[in-house]
C-alpha cells in the first residue's frame, strides 16, 4: 500500500514539473499564446491583471476593442491615456507599441517596446513577443 501511494505521488510530481509553461508562469496569470482577444503573443494588445486600477482597466478594454475594429488612431488615444495614469505599467506600454507598429509608427513602437520590456515585471507574454524583438534586435 506504501508502495503505491509513493509511486503516485512520483507519478503527479513527474506530471506536474513536465507540463507546459510550469516555469515560465507570468505574474498576471496569463500563460504564452494566451490571449482572450482572440490573437497570439505579440499579435495585439494585452489585458491588464484584475487588481489593476479601474481608470487605467476601462482604457484598456476601450484601446483593444478599438485595436480590435483596426481603429487604431482611436485605440492609441486611450492606450496613451492609460499611459499618463500609470506611465510604468509594461502591459499599457506594450499596447501602446503594437498599436504604433500597427500605425507604421515604428521609431515610435521601438522606443514604447523598450520601455514594455524594462517594465514588464516577469510578464512572460511581453518578454517573449516576437513583435518586441523584432523591434528591439
Amino acid at each position: 500500500m506504501h508502495r503505491l501511494t509513493f509511486l503516485l505521488a512520483l507519478l503527479f510530481l513527474i506530471v506536474s514539473f513536465s507540463q507546459p509553461g510550469f516555469t515560465e508562469e507570468d505574474p498576471h496569470g496569463f500563460k504564452p499564446g494566451d490571449s482572450p482577444f482572440g490573437f497570439k503573443a505579440g499579435e495585439g494588445p494585452l489585458p491588464l491583471s484584475a487588481g489593476s486600477d479601474k481608470e487605467l482597466i476601462k482604457h484598456n478594454k476601450a484601446g483593444t476593442g478599438l485595436y480590435l475594429k483596426q481603429m487604431y488612431e482611436n485605440a492609441l488615444n486611450h492606450f496613451q491615456t492609460a499611459r499618463s495614469i500609470k506611465p510604468s505599467s509594461g502591459v499599457i506600454l506594450y499596447n501602446e507599441a503594437v498599436t504604433l507598429d500597427k500605425l507604421d509608427r515604428h521609431r515610435e513602437a521601438t522606443l514604447r517596446f523598450q520601455q514594455a520590456k524594462d517594465h514588464a515585471n516577469g510578464n512572460v507574454l511581453i518578454l517573449n513577443s516576437p513583435i518586441l524583438e523584432a523591434h528591439l534586435k
